[in-house]
């Protein structure tokens, strides 16, 4: 659109996907449902890239992720995560882009700090599904009801004074 690209998800490759532009972004839709939204490019020639637009392509060749320019141009957390965990395995890496589209960004760099303060050298696609899951079911299981929480805290006080653990904080964040 007016000499710049935007992406678009890749099972889209060979269909005619409609746009909309606004004076400060572009609309993508594909069968009335909107597949993308992007920041509008002023310049010439540039590229609006969302990483999560190629995980299919990127499953068959997860060794161009190193390089592409979609994982350039992501968030900068996100960038952090893979040039921290992920570089020498980006199909896991891929995997957490999927996993990030079905829950969320919050949810999954929530889990991740959880995990970075419990291992911080030790993190997969596993683990943090696994926290997200546990919290998820925390929350569903509680539904905010503070003597719920309150109870569950205290339990979980006296569990780690059986096993010497100093801290609750990491299970305090669980339940909430």
């Amino acid at each position: 659109m007016d000499q710049n690209r935007y992406s678009v998800p890749d099972y889209l490759v060979g269909h005619f996907v409609t746009v909309i532009i606004y004076t400060d972004r572009i609309e993508c839709f594909y069968d009335n449902k909107k597949v993308a939204t992007h920041a509008k490019k002023y310049g010439n020639h540039e590229w609006s890239l969302c990483i999560s637009h190629y995980t299919k392509t990127l499953t068959r060749k997860p060794g161009a992720l190193r390089q592409s320019l979609a994982l350039k141009q992501s968030d900068q957390r996100l960038k952090k995560i893979y040039n921290s965990y992920y570089t020498e395995n980006p199909k896991d890496f891929i995997a957490l882009l999927e996993y990030i589209s079905e829950v969320g960004e919050e949810k999954v760099y929530d889990a991740i700090h959880a995990l970075q303060k419990l291992s911080p050298l030790d993190l997969s696609t596993d683990k943090i599904k696994l926290i997200c899951e546990r919290n998820t079911v925390a929350q569903e299981t509680c539904s905010g009801d503070p003597k719920i929480i309150d109870i569950s805290n205290e339990n979980i006080k006296r569990i780690n004074e059986i096993f010497g653990i100093q801290s609750t904080h990491y299970q305090k964040e669980a339940i909430l």
